[in-house]
């Protein structure tokens, strides 16, 4: 179970950096990666050491994020990229990784978005409960000289019949 850690508007270490790309106007598939990481450390400065104790989280962004700059600022040898494609970690660009995390989390915010409106509209419709019928039922009730062909038939044509298909919807609005 993933623990949740909200510091103040930021539920987590992606809500924050979300926030700064968006913030910001930037294509989450060219994030200048020195910019981002002096805002990220810049908030997680300005929150202060109490919260941060409880939020390792964010420094573990933090610290992905200054391994992504690291990596994009220190100049990589030939024999260095054919190490890291012999091992099968061809990735041009450090922030591949970050980028694909990103859009995942942005889906997930999105599709959130559309339940939290979807449970809003629920919450204006009511629905009819189920009556009692236990008093329909009376004991040894039987249609005499009717077979299980005959209701069958009766059934088949119900089906046939749009009026008891359509679902009804009653709209009710308040007096002005």
């Amino acid at each position: 179970m993933a623990l949740n850690i909200r510091l103040d508007a930021f539920e987590g270490p992606f809500d924050l950096l979300y926030h700064l790309i968006e913030k910001n106007k930037i294509d989450i598939y060219d994030i200048p990666i020195a910019e981002l990481t002096d805002q990220y450390l810049g908030y997680l400065e300005d929150i202060g050491e109490e919260q941060l104790d409880t939020a390792s989280e964010f420094l573990v962004m933090a610290a992905t994020l200054l391994s992504i700059k690291s990596k994009l600022l220190l100049p990589s040898t030939h024999h260095e990229v054919q190490l890291e494609i012999a091992a099968g970690n061809d990735e041009a660009d450090p922030r591949d990784e970050l980028v694909y995390r990103l859009i995942q989390y942005k889906k997930y915010k999105d599709i959130s978005l559309i339940l939290r409106q979807m449970e809003k509209e629920q919450l204006k419709l009511f629905r009819r409960q189920p009556e009692d019928i236990t008093h329909f039922y009376t004991q040894g009730f039987l249609l005499e000289g009717v077979t299980f062909e005959d209701v069958l038939q009766v059934f088949r044509n119900l089906c046939k019949t749009d009026v008891h298909r359509k679902e009804r919807h009653h709209s009710v609005k308040k007096d002005p």
